[in-house]
């Protein structure tokens, strides 16, 4: 069962995601925060509460688990790179 985060929690959590320094800081704090560890349900969480899409994919014939990784490591990547623009 997923941890239920109140909305003032959830803007703090957001925040810290946007303003962490690298993917493995972003990661930990949503695991931490939110207690997602799965690829998946932290790539549901990103999809829930950024404005954020997928619009390729590869062409390569990779593995759900993999592909699933490269999506998520790809997304949160972008969210904490955001800041910069």
């Amino acid at each position: 069962m997923e941890k239920q985060i109140l909305a003032d929690d959830m803007i703090i959590i957001k925040s810290l995601i946007e303003m962490a320094s690298s993917f493995e800081d972003a990661d930990s704090i949503i695991e931490e925060f939110t207690e997602r560890t799965e690829i998946e349900q932290k790539l549901n969480f990103l999809f829930d509460h950024f404005d954020v899409a997928i619009i390729g994919g590869s062409v390569a014939e990779i593995d759900k688990g993999s592909e699933l990784l490269i999506k998520y490591e790809a997304i949160l990547t972008t969210i904490i790179n955001r800041k910069w623009r």
